[in-house]
């Protein structure tokens, strides 16, 4: 079956009979491999369903259960499925009697398989119900404020954030709590925002950058001339219509191409998001969390997906056991010093600043940060010192945007997603400095070993091959 943009699949049904031996299988493996070799050896999406009469598989795990009476034909067809390139979807018992799984889901492309269930069938085998998706889902963002700093009243905003500064300090920061202070900080930056910089709704729908206001006004002229022909059925407006719907596809032509050449190629190395942003455009699978199963149970709506996943990052926690830290006695290493958090070095943090960097919770994007760090900076530096002194952290600070990225396996299994955090940019900085201050202390006293090459500065992969060559005595 072929679909007009989204591309063509194979579908198939076969039946393995319950004392079958691997030959129903090699005739299968052969139909695939034509299917493959019609289409020169490129990724093709098949989708291949039926009773395959496998109980002694364990899915979850992918291996052949202990003790099978027919272990080679099970792991024969796991093997079938590695060599195919298919993966088994289907985790639901389809024959309740037996509490088996025996119809299967096998596809070459699992993006496209969505919300697997069963239903009471006519038989004593259930049936497997699923959808197909074979365009990708574009999820629309929701509409959000976007400041223009390259319009911003700059000195007006520098003058109202020199005058925020002065207040911050006058109105006795010593008597309020580390988060009072940052609220009070976070309103200041974001009330001058609005009143210096530029803004606008962004649009929730996709756009295509390389369609102009030229182009647009001639669209608008290509329908009104096919309304007006349609009505009238006048040859003389019918062949206007099509000398304009010529002349608009032709724009589109110049334009797509000279975006693609003058814009989007050198955007890989001046704005990289600009880049990945279209080539996700052209994406042929699903994007976004499809249906999450936990249980048997199918989470469809994006609350009960963030719930599941929430669970399943929770869970995976590790919860340190702080009352049983073992006494390794007095340390033969000199103590580390107090931490000085200096202005000279909060501003120099917030001028290094990625402005293309997204904000966090706290909403103050980078670009406020790095284009005022000399005004902001004071504020931010004194937080910094209460916040270390007190051991307290502002509320914000606690909170992150959490995306779940999906690593390998079913996509519909919470446990095949890691979590990826967005916190807010001034606790990054303050993280840095801390970090920063340790890592001089370990590295001045020799107390990290040099085989320790894990998230440590400039010891790169590659110092690591060489170490264990080394050790192993094999050739470099």
């Amino acid at each position: 079956m072929e679909f007009v943009n989204a591309g063509k699949i194979y579908i198939g049904s076969f039946y393995h009979p319950p004392k079958s031996g691997s030959e129903p299988f090699d005739h299968l493996f052969d139909s695939l491999a034509k299917i493959m070799n019609k289409n020169n050896g490129s990724h093709t999406n098949i989708l291949l369903c039926g009773d395959f009469n496998l109980p002694d598989i364990n899915w979850d795990l992918g291996v052949t259960k202990v003790g099978s009476p027919r272990k080679k034909l099970h792991d024969g067809f796991l093997d079938f499925l590695t060599e195919t390139g298919l993966t088994q979807l289907n985790r639901l018992i389809t024959r309740p009697r037996s509490q088996n799984v025996l119809d299967l889901v096998c596809t070459t492309n699992p993006n496209i398989v969505n919300n697997i269930r069963v239903a009471s069938g006519i038989s004593d085998h259930d049936i497997l119900i699923f959808e197909i998706n074979l365009a990708p889902k574009r999820q629309n963002k929701c509409p959000h404020k976007v400041f223009n700093f390259k319009k911003a009243d700059t000195e007006n905003l520098k003058n109202i954030l020199e005058q925020n500064s002065t207040e911050f300090f006058q109105s006795k920061p010593d008597t309020r709590t580390v988060n009072e202070n940052w609220n009070m900080f976070k309103t200041f930056l974001l009330e001058a925002m609005e009143k210096s910089v530029p803004h606008h709704m962004s649009k929730g729908k996709p756009s295509h950058p390389w369609i102009n206001h030229h182009i647009i006004k001639h669209m608008r002229k290509r329908d009104k001339l096919y309304s007006a022909a349609r009505k009238s059925k006048s040859e003389r407006l019918w062949s206007s219509y099509k000398k304009q719907r010529n002349h608009v596809t032709k724009l589109l032509c110049e334009s797509y191409h000279h975006y693609m050449e003058e814009i989007l190629g050198p955007s890989l190395d001046t704005s990289p998001k600009t880049f990945w942003s279209f080539i996700r455009s052209l994406r042929r699978e699903a994007v976004g969390i499809p249906t999450l199963v936990v249980d048997g149970e199918s989470f469809t709506s994006d609350k009960s997906k963030a719930e599941a996943l929430n669970q399943q990052f929770s869970s995976v926690f590790t919860h340190e056991d702080l009352t049983s830290v073992p006494d390794k006695g007095p340390s033969p290493f000199s103590s580390i010093d107090d931490l000085d958090i200096e202005l000279a070095g909060v501003i120099k943090q917030l001028a290094q600043l990625n402005t293309s960097k997204a904000g966090g919770p706290d909403s103050i994007p980078a670009r406020l940060l790095h284009d005022y760090a000399t005004e902001i900076g004071p504020m931010l530096h004194y937080i910094f010192r209460q916040s270390y002194a007190t051991g307290q952290l502002p509320d914000d600070w606690r909170k992150a945007h959490v995306t779940g990225i999906y690593k390998k396996g079913t996509k519909s299994n919470p446990a095949n997603y890691r979590p990826i955090s967005l916190t807010c940019i001034s606790c990054k900085i303050m993280e840095h400095i801390v970090l920063s201050h340790m890592s001089k202390h370990l590295s001045a006293n020799d107390i990290i070993v040099d085989n320790q090459h894990g998230f440590r500065e400039k010891k790169i992969l590659r110092d690591a091959n060489l170490s264990r060559q080394f050790m192993t005595g094999q050739n470099a």
